[in-house]
């Protein structure tokens, strides 16, 4: 891919562009970094990765935040480094936006962000998970359990049982919730 077709399509993901041409060009890179290679390389630049960030948490169009989020997971899967830099500059605070969202994709994709970064990171990221504040993220997930979809529901187990890996107090802290009712339940 020429180096002007990726400056193009990732001069579409400004602010300020009609949101069709951020969904068309959104709807472009997912299909790339799916793929992974070096072309998804290319598109997996910190610029883009803000740029999708910004759209994932501020367009009125769900179909556009859901494919946003979609994108910024992909790429976080064939870039270990999108997933740095989200975790770096927007923090866990990001995801747990994202899993309180209406859509159920951006809901998903944050979870696969959250649970690539509490299984595949190294310990600078794991730590700045373990030390996050728990008032917001567990009840965000005991919520997924109790209304999500069966596969939002199992991906919310997993980051569970990610947690509590990472460290103890967050076991101790899901004592704290709904969680032990929910389990019984499912």
């Amino acid at each position: 891919i020429p180096a002007s077709t990726v400056g193009t399509v990732t001069r579409m993901l400004r602010a300020g562009e009609d949101e069709i041409a951020q969904h068309y060009a959104v709807k472009t890179i997912e299909n790339i970094v799916s793929h992974g290679g070096e072309w998804a390389a290319k598109f997996a630049s910190p610029e883009t990765t803000a740029s999708l960030v910004t759209i994932m948490t501020g367009a009125k169009d769900e179909q556009l935040r859901g494919t946003a989020a979609s994108t910024l997971a992909r790429a976080a899967r064939c870039e270990p480094a999108v997933l740095q830099t989200v975790l770096d500059k927007y923090g866990v605070k990001l995801l747990v936006g994202g899993l309180r969202d209406p859509s159920p994709k951006v809901q998903q994709a944050s979870l696969n962000l959250l649970n690539r970064g509490l299984g595949d990171l190294g310990a600078r990221a794991r730590a700045a998970l373990a030390s996050d504040d728990k008032s917001s993220l567990l009840p965000t997930l005991v919520l997924l359990l109790e209304r999500g979809s069966a596969v939002l529901r199992g991906k919310a187990l997993l980051s569970f049982a990610l947690l509590f890996r990472l460290h103890h107090r967050w076991l101790l802290a899901a004592c704290g919730t709904k969680l032990l009712p929910l389990l019984d339940r499912l």
